[in-house]
């Protein structure tokens, strides 16, 4: 039946920004699936099974919201494992790609104002590793915020909430 098939997309499709939106690390999703519903895979539950999965995902704080609100670089990011802190990773491609892309959409008032910014607040000429990376990103995404006035409805949340 087509129209089953189409409805178990979209629930499945609500499931996933549910565990994004809730930060669940692969493993406690997974683990929540294994002792509610016996199942590894949100594929393998019945309709029934999704449509109670996103009932208690919207008991413990789930918010469906409007995609159009929400802006590329405000979207929640998904929690990963937690690295060991003896464990150092370089910056990976992803990273350098986002920071690039970035550094061309923000207004920079000097020649070398990328490079000036680095080395004012972050002490560095370049970017080598993972955690250097996430500082440099989260910082521009900021920088990018404020000058392309962002409005989405995540920024407008936190600001409520920080008020």
């Amino acid at each position: 039946m087509p129209g089953q098939t189409e409805m178990k997309k979209n629930w499945l499709a609500i499931i996933h920004v549910g565990k994004t939106q809730l930060n669940l690390t692969d493993g406690e999703y997974r683990e929540l699936l294994k002792t509610r519903y016996g199942v590894t895979s949100a594929r393998d539950l019945a309709p029934a099974e999704g449509k109670d999965l996103i009932e208690y995902f919207r008991s413990i704080g789930f918010q469906p919201h409007d995609k159009k609100k929400t802006c590329t670089f405000c979207a929640p990011r998904p929690r990963r494992e937690r690295i060991p802190e003896d464990v150092v990773y370089s910056a990976s491609p992803q990273q350098l790609a986002l920071i690039r892309r970035l550094k061309d959409d923000i207004r920079w008032y000097t020649a070398d104002g990328f490079t000036g910014w680095l080395k004012r607040y972050f002490g560095m000429t370049e970017i080598r590793l993972s955690t250097e990376a996430s500082m440099v990103i989260t910082a521009m995404k900021g920088l990018w915020r404020s000058q392309h006035r962002c409005t989405c409805s995540l920024i407008e949340k936190s600001r409520r909430g920080a008020t």
